[in-house]
């Protein structure tokens, strides 16, 4: 049977009796700023220690008792696990006899556990609890003390650093175009239901999946791994759900999805010169190296979605790699990547300087079209030259550390500048560029941006060219 430690105090009350005057003063001692679960104090990274303290701490209606005790004086923290790694709290430092909980969940009476301790073993009265999160799920972090006991917290986070590999699709490969073709019935198209038989009107677009993690995706021999089935017409095993494709309208609705549902990893390209130089996986053997990327051609059957019967119009082409989130790896954020459609003479969605596609984050890549895009009145000259055919970007600066911004990959010779300002006839230049060199017609250009400012990004065609 376990003992614990009992603390008490006993007070002794001595009154002051002042002439004429008997003054009692009495106030209601401060509860900490975490107490109540919806004030929980954020953790952030993979590492971390803080300190604070349960005393006048309380316990809500609902909430649950933390490793199976009473307890009645906690506290809340809350963290986002960055990663899939496993992670370890504990409370090594803390004055008092702890209990430690970790849910899920938004509120103290509708929690799902995922783990609690009270000792970390029979003597040693601190807690820890270990477990291995999902990158992006916030969780509910609680200390309580052992039957009520109140002190001095010390709670420390360590996530366990792992090679994992990092999955996203390279924008600038996507090179989408619209065409028109007849299929058979007998066709493996139509025999995998990725079509209907007849004339259809195909968006097709390439998908260059990359490895930018530490570590391998290895799946192995495809004969003997549950994740895949036999296409009978290609004559290969395929990986369902490898990759989703979604044409979606200008309010992000889904007008339109692509049915590829099975995908053969392999080394196609190696797009890292640190990269190992030879390939490693095939259809035999499936995977794809680190720095290594595999290449779906727009000319293989399901690099498309069925655009029949779709009005004419500005959409976004949205294509994410390992949706489900079945193939481990260090980050689920960069997955998706959208760029632009144009279908018909429609203008790009990006046209006008007050519809600027968003950019986020300190990298990216997006692809998109000048065709059909216009000039605004006290528009600028980009970089010098008149243009005609310009679209818009934004961009927030999240630190203040060089950026470097290029249109290369581009397919005509642009014009690329940055601003400030607010209205498109009312902007600051902050820099531009026409050419890299002589020999390379897109542009380039680097700047120190101030952390928290938002800058302006035209992209144009010199003397009115447009394309992709």
């Amino acid at each position: 049977m376990k003992h614990k430690r009992m603390n008490y105090a006993v007070w002794q009350h001595l009154p002051i009796l002042i002439p004429a005057l008997l003054l009692v003063s009495a106030t209601n001692p401060a509860q900490p700023p975490n107490d109540a679960f919806a004030n929980g104090q954020s953790l952030s990274g993979s590492t971390g220690s803080v300190s604070g303290s349960n005393v006048n701490a309380t316990k809500e209606t609902g909430e649950p008792n933390h490793a199976g005790n009473s307890g009645g004086h906690s506290v809340w923290y809350r963290w986002t696990a960055p990663a899939n790694t496993p992670v370890t709290i504990d409370t090594i430092g803390s004055s008092f006899d702890t209990l430690l909980g970790v849910y899920t969940g938004s509120s103290v009476s509708t929690l799902t556990t995922i783990a609690s301790n009270d000792d970390i073993d029979g003597p040693n009265q601190p807690s820890r609890v270990s477990f291995t999160p999902v990158a992006g799920t916030t969780y509910q972090i609680a200390v309580d003390g052992w039957n009520g006991d109140t002190g001095t917290i010390t709670l420390n986070l360590v996530q366990t650093v792992q090679d994992l590999p990092d999955l996203m699709i390279w924008g600038p490969s996507i090179s989408p175009r619209i065409t028109t073709v007849t299929f058979s019935s007998s066709s493996c198209a139509v025999a995998e239901g990725l079509v209907q038989a007849g004339t259809r009107k195909l968006l097709r677009f390439s998908t260059e999946t990359r490895n930018q993690g530490t570590a391998d995706i290895h799946l192995g021999n495809p004969a003997t791994n549950p994740q895949f089935v036999w296409a009978p017409c290609h004559g290969h095993y395929h990986f369902n759900n490898y990759a989703n494709y979604r044409l979606l309208d200008g309010n992000g609705r889904q007008v339109a999805a692509g049915l590829k549902i099975g995908f053969c990893l392999l080394d196609s390209i190696r797009w890292d010169a640190n990269a190992p130089s030879r390939a490693k996986y095939d259809c035999g053997n499936q995977g794809i190296q680190q720095g290594w990327g595999d290449v779906y051609d727009s000319t293989l059957d399901g690099q498309w979605i069925d655009i029949t019967g779709v009005p004419d119009g500005s959409y976004t082409l949205e294509m994410e790699v390992n949706p489900e989130h079945r193939l481990p790896e260090s980050n689920y954020n960069n997955n998706i990547t959208r760029i632009q459609i144009t279908i018909g003479n429609a203008r790009p969605a990006n046209d006008n300087f007050v519809d600027a596609q968003g950019l986020s984050g300190s990298s990216a890549s997006v692809s998109g079209t000048s065709v059909g895009a216009t000039k605004e009145a006290g528009e600028p000259n980009h970089a010098g030259n008149p243009g005609g055919h310009s679209v818009w970007y934004v961009w927030t600066a999240p630190s203040s550390r060089t950026v470097t911004v290029d249109t290369v990959g581009s397919s005509f010779d642009t014009l690329l500048a940055v601003y400030t300002g607010s209205s498109v006839s009312a902007l600051t230049t902050v820099t531009s560029n026409d050419d890299l060199s002589s020999t390379t017609k897109q542009s380039g250009l680097a700047f120190t941006p101030v952390a928290g400012t938002t800058y302006r990004i035209a992209v144009d065609g010199k003397n009115g060219l447009t394309g992709h």
